[in-house]
């Protein structure tokens, strides 16, 4: 970790290196890559790239508190906090379940 006080983040708070600042070619590339994708599949890749990456952190024992809450909460918002969701529940194939009946008819008599 880099311990410099200088710069924007001042304060002399610990930044961790990110392994992109230093090649910008290879980031460069790689958002020319993204250009053949439709915008569905950047996000879906880009979903499964950062869970897991937090799965890894949380399973290696070295994610922070705020990563933890993320994966809580990716995980909570794609229905997944009582287990893994049986298969074709996700998004878009989820079945409605049987039809509920009909509710009775009151009148104001």
């Amino acid at each position: 970790m880099d311990y410099s006080a200088a710069g924007p983040r001042g304060m002399g708070e610990a930044v961790e290196a990110r392994p992109e600042d230093g090649d910008k070619k290879a980031f460069s590339d790689a958002l020319n890559r993204l250009s053949n994708y439709s915008l569905a599949q950047i996000i879906q890749a880009g979903h499964e790239a950062l869970l897991k990456d937090l799965v890894a952190r949380v399973n290696s024992g070295t994610a922070s508190h705020q990563e933890k809450a993320i994966l809580r909460n990716m995980l909570r918002d794609n229905g997944m906090t009582m287990g893994v969701p049986p298969a074709g529940t996700g998004p878009g194939q989820s079945d409605p379940g049987p039809a509920l009946p009909d509710l009775p008819a009151y009148s104001n008599d």
